[in-house]
């Protein structure tokens, strides 16, 4: 049974095996950790140590909603992008608004995790129930306009919201700190 607010599924996709599970939200967990923030935290906790390498494949980058997520209460459409932080190397957590986190909700799940590091440039095509990885070396070092277009064109009218990291970000900064240009696609 899931709790109430929740979707009562996580996304888990490892980029560096292809592999995508979607293991349930126990409704115990979802009482204790309340929110993105609890979930996210209970996750990097369990899935990380002392020892992972911030910019490391074996760190995560985890996006998670809360139980408010998508409903009509103010300031109810926020998400938690949360993982080991490169500059501290202890829990980094950034909360961040805007359409994503109730389109993100209404796909069915509560959390995105994603781990490992891909050989190529790829994305992520969140659906109803589903996430695929999809080859991302046509978008490659394009701007933000280009890309939307790229990925409207690809997806067609069920595109909602396109996150871009660039290629100078990735060479910059690293895989796991991003810079999200969000746009809305309708």
């Amino acid at each position: 049974m899931k709790a109430r607010g929740y979707m009562g599924k996580i996304a888990v996709v490892d980029l560096s095996t292809g592999k995508i599970e979607f293991p349930d939200l126990l409704e115990d967990v979802a009482r204790k950790f309340i929110g993105g923030s609890g979930l996210g935290a209970k996750i990097l906790f369990e899935e990380t140590g002392p020892e992972t390498d911030p910019l490391g494949p074996e760190n995560l980058l985890i996006f998670a909603v809360g139980p408010v997520t998508g409903t009509k209460g103010f300031n109810s459409d926020r998400f938690e992008v949360i993982t080991k932080s490169p500059k501290t190397g202890l829990y980094g957590e950034a909360n961040c608004g805007g359409h994503w986190a109730s389109t993100f909700k209404k796909c069915g799940f509560d959390a995105l995790v994603i781990k490992g590091k891909s050989k190529a440039p790829v994305y992520l095509e969140i659906t109803d129930d589903n996430v695929e990885i999809r080859n991302g070396t046509d978008v490659w070092g394009k701007d933000t306009f280009q890309t939307h277009e790229i990925l409207k064109r690809k997806a067609g009218e069920k595109a909602e919201i396109v996150w871009r990291y660039t290629k100078t970000q990735a060479n910059y900064l690293s895989r796991k700190r991003m810079i999200p240009d969000v746009i809305n696609i309708f």
